[in-house]
Parts: C-alpha cells; structure tokens; sequence
C-alpha cells in the first residue's frame, strides 16, 4: 500500500463494546444428545443462568417471551424438546452477550474515543442507560390516539409537502406501512382532486388547528357541513396526505414525550376515558424518564423498575417490548494514530479496487438520461423529476423500477477466482500488493478522485499489549464501511451522546460533514421511514441546522428545506442538488443505519446517494456493508484471507451452503463424522464466527455444545439466507484492552480536491410546459431508429425528398448512438405553426417509405425538448438551431462528396477550426482558443502523414486554401461552411446578449454534437490534429507534441 491515501482520519472514534465483559457463566452442557437426563442438565444450567442478574435482564429485555418461558421452567414438567430448544436460545444470547459488539439493549454499548499519540484504555462500570418507549409501542399508541374524534380535534394538521397532481387525483407517493404489513412492497395513496380537498390542501400548507380547518372548509362548502369537512379531514389523516401534530418528526429524540406535550392536560379531555389515557401516558412518560435518572445501589433495581414500567406499558398497546434501552459504556479509549493511518491506507485500497469506481451503474445510467432529456446547467424540478409521469422517475434499483444491468466485471471476477483459489489450495492469505492492485484496478489513478467525500470505517484493533499496539505491532481487521458519516453512529447512538451532561465531541464532528463540492451546505435529511416501528432506529438529534424534511409535521422554521424548493442540476458529468430560494447547491445525508432499499422512501434515497451514487462504489451490494467486494469469487465455498498491509480487508470465510453436511434425519454420529471430515478439508480453526446477515455468533469448534448449536441454526435457516463461518480473532488479540471484544469506527474524509460549484444563480429553471409536441408547436421531432452506418445513405438519398417537400423550414440531425436501441433525430422548425399538421403527414409518408424499403425499422415521434441550461431561449436558442441547421446540411453534404474530400479525421479536424475560428469569428482568436486546451490524454504519436494533410486542409488561412483545392473542397467552403460561418456569428451576437455567457461551454458542445454526428471521439485523431493544426499556427517556431 504504497500509493498515498485518498482519506484522511478524523481525531474522534466511537467505541462499541460488550457490555458484561469478563462476566462469569457456567459452561453449556452437552447437547448432543437427546435424553431425559440430559434435559435435566440442560434445565439446571437455564434456571443457574438465569439467577444472574445481569444475564437475566439482558435476555429479558431482549427477549420478554423467552424470559416468561424460562420464569415457568422450574415448575413445568422436563419436555426434552423443548427445554433444548430453550437452552440452544439462552445459549446463543450467552455468546452474544460476550463476544458480539454491536451495541443492542443490555448486550453491547458505545463510548468516544480518540487517536492519540499512545494507546489507553480504561474500562469502567458506571454506564449511562437511555431508555425510551420502542417505536413499534409508540407507533400504536399515536394510531390508537389518531382515531379518537376528540382527540383529533386538539391537534393541529398540515399537509403532507411530497404531495402531487395527476389528472383529476391527488396524490402521495408513499406513506409508511400499516403496522400488521408484511413485505416490502411501497404503495401510493390518491383521493379525487375535489375542490374541497384543493381547499384543505391550500389552507394547510402550514399547520393550522384542525377546528379551524373545520370551520374555514364549512364556510366555503355550505353543501359539506361541519360532519362532512370533519369526515373529509379524517379521511385524509387516515391516508397520511394530512398529517397531524401528534406524529414527533424524526428529529425529536424524546418521541413519547412529544405526544405527551401534544396531548396536553388529561382534565382537558371531554370524556372520561380519553382523560384516562391521556392521564396513563404522561404518567408512563414520567416513569420512563425517571429510569433515565437513576442511580441504585442495587443494581437489580432499574430491571425491576423497566419490568414495572413495561407491564404498565402493555395495558395500554400489548407489545413484547415496549421499552428500548441503549448504553453509553463508562470507557475511556485512545486508540494510537498509527491506526489511523492504516485504516486511511485500507479505505484507500477499497477505493482503488472497489468494482463500480466512478459509481453505481444504476446512477451513472441515470446521469446520462437526466442530460439526454435536460441537458446541462438547467435546473429541473426535484419532485416534477422524480415523478414517471413528469420526469424520469427514481433510478433502476429502486421500488418499482427495473433492475439495471449488471456491471461488466469480469476481468476483475476472473483476477479474484483465480488468485483466491490459489491462496485457498496453498493455505495462504490473498496479499493485495501493488502489482494485484494494479492488476485489479486496471488503467485507474491511484489519486481515487471520485472517492465519496465521507465514509465510517469498522474495524477490530488486534494488538497482544499496549506496548505492541505502540509499537505498531498490531493487525486492523476491518468489517464494514458505511454509507457516510452518521450511518453506523447516527440514529440511536446520535441520542444516546445528546442525552450527555458534556458536549460530544462525536457529534460536533458529524456537524462538520464534509462536501464534494466547494461552498454545498451539508443538510440533515428528516423522514418517516416506511416501516413505522423504526422511530427507535431513525430518529436523531439535529445534528446540522439545514434540514429536508419529506412528509412531515413540522411547525414554520426557516432552516427547514421543502421538497419545492429543490431542484437537480447536471454539471460537469454530475448530478447534483440546488436549493432555489438560496440558489446554493445542497448535500444530503441520512444521519442514521435505517435499511436504504426496502424501508426508505425512495425521495428519501435518491438524494442520500445523489453524492454517493456517482462517487467509487466502497460498500457491498444491497443489504451488504461488507468492506470487501468479492464480486463473482463470492460464489466459492472457501475463500482466502484478504490482506493489505496490516489491514484485514476480508476474514477467511466458508459458506456452509457448500458443504455439503447431512440433513436433519441423520444421526448425530453421523453428522459429527461429516463435519469433521469438513474441519479437515477446509482447515477450519478452533475459533469461528457462524455469521447470518449481520448476526455473528462465536464458536468453539471442539465444544460439543457449540457444534450441536451449528447444525441447529444450519437447519433452521438452511432456506432463509446464507450462513457462513468465518476465522475468530487470535486468543490474544484484545490484549491491549484488557481482552475485551470491540470494535472502533474512523470517520474518514476524501482527499480529493471539491468539485467547482455548478453556475446555479442565473440558471434556469425547466417547466412542464417546455416540450414542443408535433401539431401543438412550430417543431416536428421524430427518432428515426436505423444503424450508425446507414446514416450515409439517410442523409444523401433519402433526406433531401424530405426537405424538398417541407418548404419555409429548417431541420437537423443529431447522432443518439450511445442510446438503447440507437438512432438518429431529425427536428423541423416550421416558419408558420399552422403547417404542422401538413409536416407531420409529409414525414409519416416519407419514414413509412424508408420502413418499407428497409432503411429504417421504427419510427418515433417524440417532443422536442431544447436544452435551456446550455443553448438558452428566445433569440439565443433559436440562434443556436440554425447553427445546428446548417452543421447538418454540411454533415450532408460531406456525405455525398466522401471520395472527393479528405479523409473523415482530416475533414474532422478542419471542421473543429472552421467551428471554433466561426464562433470567435477570428481566426487568430479562434486558434488561440484552441492551442490552449488541454493535451488530450490519448497516448500514441499521430500519423506523419494525416499530420500533414491536417496542416495544409486544416489551415484556415487563405479562406481554407489548402481545402478548396481539393475536387469538392471550394463548393463546401462557399456553400455550407459559408452558411455555418454566418450562423456562428449570429449565435455568438446572440449570446453577447445574455448575462454571464458561457462560451466555452457552449463551443464545447457545438462540437462535441459535430463529432458524434461524424462519427469521430471527441478526444480522439480529430481533436488532436486540430489543436496541432493550432499549436503551429500560435507558435510557429515549436515542434508541437499534440
């Protein structure tokens, strides 16, 4: 890992430790047999367990159903099977309990830390417990309080800001699923667009109390009543497209105390039992939050307080678990900087490596459909975008669009199989050295410039000692990369740190999120996720004022970004996204571990990834945050240990799925012979990690209880996912933190330099309205589906009938190649629009003649759409069209006189400086212009004798002498190239009249359209004889390089 890093860490960690280190349990009985007597043993060990305090509150929160069944164990009678299923449960918490350090109730916890000059660990016992009502609990309260008419009518209601118009509906894009739902499925709710809902839509655009809206709504439709506007309200809180003040918004981390402070004095209510509910709820809020406050000698105290507390909770919605309890750990870490550089260095290999290294496929297919449609520098409308109906919709990959593609991957795939086999038949680590990683990137920089701007990086510290770890004797065994800072810290933990006496010094840092572009404002986005027991996992502190909220109740704040006031802008090869009030470019991110693709609202997802998305892809597939990307090598039973440098990037793994071990009818001694026999041919170690999704279990392979509970859980998910074993840590390897299991998390930030902000000041902005539809318009556009090489004869002999019979017009051609299928689009601007309908007749005649004859196979006519971004409007863009016009009649017309002109990278090249000198209408400025473009990065020396035809066709002095003196050079440069010359000037007259003209972007484009339209790359032969052809007129004594 010699190259230099792409990230650079940050001072601050977090920690994420065992709870209950060093606690000591009596060993698991044996379970290999089913007897009796053994249960007898298996059920002593339970009730023994369960006398521990500390064990007991643990699983009893975690499990309330398994608690009861091991409360009632020590009076029912010995049921072998079930009092074995019983022990392989407490088992699997007991292993848990001690080795998986992914903070959950009582189990696990997170501290801050820090990098430092030295290691330092302290590890105490006065943890800080949060507890909060569970979101699934207060998810049903807020339900069953929502149907109440008298409750309804104390709050106050506004209208969700993700709302749109379809025809004559109304309608929500998503709302979060019923609490019974199963499935993922995302369903949008509409309501017929009624002049009344108009009116509620209107009037509640902020929040207003619901009785108002009742009595504004009555007055204005008498024929409604009061019964009828209260049931009109009812029926849009219940479809969610009216929201009510009782719902907390994802920022408030004190949720069952928001509707507590909603709900307001029990006396108020006018009946009995609303009181007593409402009475119920502030009492078990006070109960909550006094457990928050608590300080016990006895430390059996808080578990008997949450017991009580929950009991009362259930009376009101019965739920398993009511209460969600998270630790912050009395610990206090300095991990060295060594670390911290190691873990630079290995993000910097998986940015190097990674398969998608420019970003998702699905988002780079996006990218270039937003600029097929849109163009650049335009700014379009993030909700008319995102709609099907208005825009392109959300990106492949999403709920309810198509998958994309697969990636071609397979040089990459056949590098890993074969490097993996060998490492795996030699009993070796996979070492990623600079000549694999060479070989694994291809032809890719090693500056990763399109690294994401920020990533947490997990991953385990093995060091024997202090004095190892100092002395930089350590391996860093790296589990998971995150989506960005806040994915693995946010959330709960964000809670958790915000409740503290001190500030954090964590969420100061996540305050200080890092952009991809100089002067974005990083905002914090705020949703309702779709599975609505997630409050717990999803609601987090305002870490950064800038807020996007998505279909929220929210009061006024002007620090609060509505979905109408954004907008997606393409600039630079990248999408990106603009406030329209403040004109700055926005950079969003989800503050919290909320699964992306099937509990997100897609709106809510695509601007997370929006940066993300088109940034080197460093997390897995969906659902996989696994920092290694195995690619097709995934498929393998064994696959090696990845090593780069002292950083762990993949543990060796086995998938069981490919091993072929009994089924469940075999004998033990039958299944214990195979899975020896397994050990042995996969050299497995003592010590593994059985793994499903993101639950890891720590197994001794020569416990016999360990085994038997392997071959349960192999069993009872054998259809439900895969389940793999992978290599434990060394027995040592936590010794320099006194042998206890964590994890640390670096937030690191890109090195790359910012991106140049997008000019979004004075761009405009896209309507609906900004299509021109044949027969509604002076423009008649059509794709004429025929391939690239039969454009030849479209153009010499089938094109020129069309103009002819289409008089008073001019038309152009632009090259769609690069689209699925490819094709050619040919527009006509009429000069009267009342001719439209006779246009589009003489094309359909005309295309149905090239359908029979075998020209073309499909026709389609389509809007014409300009760009407005790039080409402006009015004078400007109707400039730009004669330009366009006039480069396509010389396109035609060097078309028909092929043998008789120079050859097409010769004839390319004078066209890019008869172009450029036309735009400047200056041959001396023209060629300056072009003399000063960047070399093109081609390797490769030109051809000596197309250089020299390029100097003398190319040459534009002398009114192109060199050129006319071929047979059909003299009628292009009087004809065609005369007409271009003159549209060029008026294009450039044209432009002088706008604020801040781009004109280098936009005789960029003008000849990147000419190129595709010859059929010539735009960095390739053309360009750089050309700006040879400029590099010697500018500097006539020099020997260029082009």
């Amino acid at each position: 890992m010699s190259s230099r890093p792409a990230f650079r860490a940050q001072r601050e960690i977090m920690v994420r430790s065992v709870l209950l280190h060093g606690l000591r349990v009596p060993p698991a009985p044996d379970l290999s047999t089913n007897t009796p007597e053994q249960a007898l043993s298996w059920r002593r060990w339970v009730l023994e367990l369960a006398g521990i305090p500390q064990v007991a509150a643990a699983v009893r929160h975690a499990s309330p159903d398994l608690a009861r069944e091991i409360d009632g164990l020590a009076e029912e009678p010995v049921d072998v099977e079930e009092v074995r299923r019983l022990t392989m449960s407490l088992l699997s918490y007991v292993l848990r309990l001690s080795y998986r350090v992914t903070p959950f109730g009582l189990f696990a916890g997170i501290a801050e830390g820090r990098f430092g000059p030295e290691a330092e660990a302290r590890w105490g016992t006065g943890h800080q417990l949060l507890t909060r009502a569970e979101g699934e609990w207060l998810a049903a309260v807020v339900q069953q309080l929502e149907a109440v008419p008298e409750v309804r009518r104390r709050l106050r209601i506004t209208a969700s800001n993700v709302l749109r118009v379809r025809g004559e509906r109304l309608v929500l894009p998503w709302r979060p699923r019923a609490l019974d739902a199963t499935g993922t499925a995302v369903h949008e709710v509409t309501v017929r667009r009624t002049a009344a809902v108009e009116d509620v839509v209107r009037m509640t655009a902020v929040p207003l109390p619901y009785r108002e809206v009742v009595d504004k709504l009555a007055a204005d439709h008498p024929e409604l009543g009061v019964p009828g506007c209260e049931e009109l309200l009812d029926l849009l809180i219940s479809r969610r497209i009216l929201l009510t003040s009782l719902q907390p918004s994802s920022t408030d981390i004190d949720a069952l105390g928001h509707v507590v402070r909603e709900l307001g004095d029990p006396s108020a209510m006018p009946s009995s039992s609303s009181a007593s509910l409402v009475a119920a709820l502030r009492e078990i809020h006070t109960q909550v939050d006094s457990l928050n406050h608590q300080h016990p000698q006895d430390p059996t105290a808080p578990e008997r307080h949450r017991i009580a507390v929950s009991e009362r909770m259930r009376q009101i919605v019965d739920r398993p678990a009511p209460l969600a309890v998270d630790v912050k750990l009395d610990a206090d870490i300095t991990v060295p900087r060594a670390v911290a550089w190691e873990a630079e260095a290995a993000a910097s290999v998986l940015a190097r490596v990674t398969p998608e290294p420019h970003g998702a496929l699905a988002w780079n297919r996006y990218r270039d459909r937003f600029y097929r449609r849109y163009g650049e520098e335009a700014l379009v409308p993030l909700m008319d975008l995102l709609d099907p109906h208005t825009g392109l919709g959300l990106p492949e990959d999403y709920h309810g669009t198509v998958r994309a593609p697969y990636q071609d991957t397979g040089r990459r795939d056949r590098l890993l199989v074969a490097a993996a086999q060998r490492a795996v038949a030699a009993g070796q680590d996979l070492v990623l050295d600079e000549n694999l990683i060479e070989q694994l990137a291809g032809h890719r920089p090693a500056a990763a410039a399109d690294a994401p701007p920020h990533v947490e990086l997990t991953a385990s510290v093995y060091a024997p000692s202090t004095k190892a770890l100092n002395d930089g004797e350590f391996t860093l065994d790296v589990r998971r990369v995150s989506r960005g800072w806040g994915h693995f810290s946010g959330g709960r933990f964000a809670a958790l740190l915000a409740r503290q006496e001190s500030p954090s010094d964590l969420l100061g840092l996540l305050a200080r999120r890092p952009t991809t572009v100089h002067g974005a404002l990083p905002v914090q986005l705020a949703f309702p996720a779709l599975l609505p027991q997630a409050i717990h996992i999803t609601h987090t502190p305002r870490l950064i004022a800038p807020l996007i909220s998505l279909s929220e109740y929210r009061e006024a704040d002007s620090g609060v970004f509505s979905p109408d006031d954004l907008a997606v802008i393409w600039h630079q090869d990248r999408l990106h996204l603009v406030s329209l009030s403040r004109r700055q470019v926005l950079e969003a991110a989800i503050p919290h571990p909320l699964q992306i693709e099937c509990q997100t609202p897609g709106v809510a997802r695509f601007l997370d990834e929006m940066q993300r998305g088109q940034s080197s892809r460093l997390i897995g597939s969906i659902g996989d945050s696994a920092a290694w990307d195995w690619g097709a090598a995934r498929h393998l039973a064994a696959k090696p240990r990845v090593r780069a440098g002292r950083s762990i990037l993949s543990p060796a793994t086995w998938r069981l799925d490919h091993a072929g071990l009994p089924g469940p009818d075999a004998g033990v001694d039958d299944w214990e012979e195979a899975f020896a026999a397994l050990r042995e041919h996969w050299r497995l170690p003592r010590h593994v990690h059985l793994t499903h999704w993101d639950v890891r279990l720590r197994l001794d392979l020569q416990d016999p209880s360990h085994r038997a509970l392997l071959r349960t859980r192999l069993e009872r998910f054998r259809s439900l996912g895969q389940l793999t074993l992978t290599e434990a840590e060394p027995a040592d390897a936590y010794g320099w933190c006194d042998g206890r299991p964590h994890e640390i998390v670096t937030y690191l930030s890109s090195k790359a330099p910012r991106r140049p902000a997008p000019p979004v000041r004075h761009a405009p902005l896209v309507e609906r309205d900004q299509a021109h539809l044949p027969g509604a318009s002076p423009y008649v556009s059509a794709k004429l589906y025929c391939q690239p090489q039969d454009r030849h004869a479209l153009l010499i002999d089938h094109l020129p009938t069309l103009v002819a019979d289409l008089p008073r017009s001019i038309w152009w051609i632009s090259s769609r190649d690069t689209e699925e299928p490819p094709h050619t689009s040919l527009t006509i601007r009429l000069s009267d629009p009342s001719h439209t309908g006779d246009a589009v007749t003489t094309l359909g005649a005309w295309a149905a003649h090239l359908l029979d004859t075998g020209v073309m196979n499909d026709v389609v006519f389509a809007p014409y759409r300009p760009h407005t971004g790039l080409w402006g409007t009015r004078r400007t863009l109707r400039a730009a069209e004669e330009v366009w016009a006039t480069d396509s009649a010389v396109v035609a017309y060097q078309h028909a006189h092929l043998h008789t002109l120079a050859p097409p990278p010769v004839l390319a090249a004078a066209n890019i400086v008869a172009v450029v000198t036309g735009i400047y209408q200056s041959t001396a400025n023209g060629m300056h212009w072009l003399s000063a473009q960047p070399k093109p990065p081609t390797t490769g020396r030109l051809s000596p004798a197309l250089l020299k035809q390029a100097r003398t066709i190319a040459d534009p002095d002398d009114d192109w002498c060199g050129l006319r003196r071929t047979p059909a050079g003299a009628d292009l440069v009087e004809g065609p190239w005369s007409a271009r010359h003159t549209a060029l000037g008026e294009h450039r007259a044209a432009l002088a009249g706008v604020r801040r003209p781009n004109v280098d972007t936009v005789l960029h484009a003008l000849l990147a359209a000419h190129l595709r339209l010859v059929r010539e790359p735009a960095d390739g032969i053309a360009w750089r004889l050309a700006r040879a052809v400029a590099l010697a007129a500018t500097r006539p004594r020099s020997k260029p390089m082009p």
